[in-house]
């Protein structure tokens, strides 16, 4: 079995039609076919069913099918790996986590490119734990988070700053007079949240619970940006990070004692081997960073 047969079974299960998978590798159709007859034979199953011009995939293809594309994948990521191994590869690909994560990535972006100008780098933006599996997976080679807990021995990390989670409301809003409010004084005040998915959500959510409380969400999103208009036109209230009261004085914030303060983190995999480009990030942080927190240490 060959990774030439592999792409051949996918492109014939993607057109289901040997003459269009053909067109598209370029090669002859009855070479496809006889491709395809091969690797039946290898497989000691019928991968298709054969019906004049027209072909469907059989249960043992389907289950033969993902495994060829998980396959592939990993084929395709080996490849890149060579590649960059022998060209020196001088790109970076760095997750961050939405609120804390986005809210000081731009400035050490920043001040990172302007030292090497050289490298390029590929930004995405998922939660916390989506960015663990993606470190695992090396989808990623940096992950920006916001966490409580600090990494387990796997990981490598670099403290940039804490950062306290504040109930953030408009400054026409009637709780603005307040000098404190509480859990409980939000009461039936509209909230708006980030989704689900995300830890700090459920964070919220479990604090809520404690309390007795069941918060009046009226809209989940993936948007931060999303969370702060409906607090700045007073539609909501919100939990955003410290950092977003600088710059929106039309937003008050108050820190709830329930709600520990985070510490945002850059976090990579140990390994004996590291590209370039990270040495060169890695580095850049410990330099830049004036300060360690510590925390218990655990899983994220």
């Amino acid at each position: 079995m060959t990774i030439q047969q592999l792409q051949y079974f996918i492109t014939v299960c993607k057109y289901k039609n040997f003459t269009k998978a053909a067109d598209e590798l370029r090669i002859s159709q009855p070479g496809i076919s006889f491709a395809m007859k091969e690797l039946e034979k290898e497989c000691g199953v019928a991968l298709f069913h054969r019906q004049k011009n027209n072909i469907s995939i059989t249960d043992e293809g389907i289950t033969f099918l993902g495994e060829a594309e998980k396959m592939m994948g990993q084929y395709e990521e080996l490849s890149k790996t060579v590649k960059n191994l022998s060209e020196g590869r001088d790109y970076l690909k760095i997750g961050i986590a939405p609120m804390g994560g986005n809210a000081v990535y731009p400035g050490i972006l920043r001040r990172f490119l302007t030292k090497y100008p050289e490298v390029e780098v590929e930004t995405t933006e998922d939660s916390n734990e989506a960015l663990f599996q993606m470190l695992d997976s090396r989808s990623i080679d940096l992950a920006l988070t916001v966490t409580r807990t600090l990494p387990d021995s796997n990981y490598q990390f670099q403290i940039l700053r804490t950062s306290r989670l504040m109930l953030c409301i408009s400054r026409s809003s009637d709780l603005a007079a307040r000098e404190t409010v509480t859990l409980e004084e939000l009461g039936q005040e509209p909230v708006v949240m980030l989704t689900d998915h995300y830890s700090q959500t459920r964070f919220l959510k479990r604090i809520f619970e404690a309390h007795g409380i069941s918060p009046n969400v009226i809209l989940y999103t993936h948007q931060v940006i999303s969370i702060l208009q409906f607090i700045k036109q007073n539609a909501a209230v919100g939990f955003l990070p410290e950092e977003y009261l600088e710059g929106n004085p039309d937003i008050i914030g108050f820190a709830m004692p329930d709600i520990p303060p985070a510490s945002i983190c850059m976090v990579w995999k140990k390994d004996p081997y590291h590209y370039s480009a990270v040495k060169k990030f890695t580095a850049f942080l410990k330099a830049a960073s004036n300060r360690q927190t510590a925390l218990p240490e655990h899983t994220p």
